[in-house]
């Protein structure tokens, strides 16, 4: 398929912005890290690309090429945790959800907005993956992280020491807004409760029927 191309500045601004700077802040050395599942799809250049579950991946801002890459194997649904939107990818097939700008790190209703769309997804994913998701901030880093953490600590009962090590591997090393929010089963649990629910209206209008 002739994919007509989306203007580079769009993305390449935040590659250019961070420059070394990305280099330097991750990944951090794990020598024990182990990833929760070997990456299926090669995407150069991608920082902090990894594959969470069958349907879910995580990143930095990726850029068009990147982008392209993704939707041809088979990433559908992209969830942009940053203030800058991802664009429409003209005669690329997918849906985007934006969860907005909210500082260094997500509120205890944005976590929550991404566990039910999550959860959502993986009810249309019964019985074989149909659509895979893509979380991303600028960095791939601390928003995205956290929201990872969320996911892991709530659809893979992965314990606090588990889910540290990973958000550490990538980049962010201050624990404490993490454990308070996920840092007991009580929480842990409250949140699973909450996830079960549907997705705000807003959400749902960006999301496959």
């Amino acid at each position: 398929m002739d994919y007509q191309e989306i203007p580079e500045s769009h993305y390449e601004y935040f590659a250019e912005e961070r420059g070394d700077i990305v280099d330097i802040l991750f990944p951090v050395a794990i020598d024990d890290y182990k990833p929760p599942m070997p990456n299926d799809i090669s995407i150069p250049s991608l920082n902090n690309f990894q594959k969470n579950a069958p349907d879910l991946y995580r990143s930095a801002f990726p850029n068009t090429k990147q982008l392209i890459k993704m939707a041809r194997a088979g990433i559908d649904i992209v969830i942009n945790f940053s203030y800058i939107p991802d664009l429409p990818l003209p005669g690329v097939p997918r849906y985007l959800v934006h969860i907005p700008e909210f500082g260094d790190y997500p509120s205890y209703e944005d976590v929550v907005d991404f566990l039910q769309i999550v959860n959502y997804i993986r009810q249309k994913n019964q019985g074989g993956v149909k659509h895979k998701m893509l979380a991303h901030c600028i960095f791939g880093r601390d928003r995205t992280g956290l929201m990872i953490a969320a996911y892991e600590r709530v659809f893979e009962n992965k314990s606090v020491e588990e889910v540290e090590k990973e958000y550490a591997h990538f980049g962010h090393l201050e624990f404490a807004y993490f454990e308070e929010m996920l840092g007991t089963p009580e929480k842990v649990h409250a949140l699973g409760i909450l996830a079960q629910k549907p997705p705000k209206k807003k959400y749902l209008e960006d999301l496959p029927r």
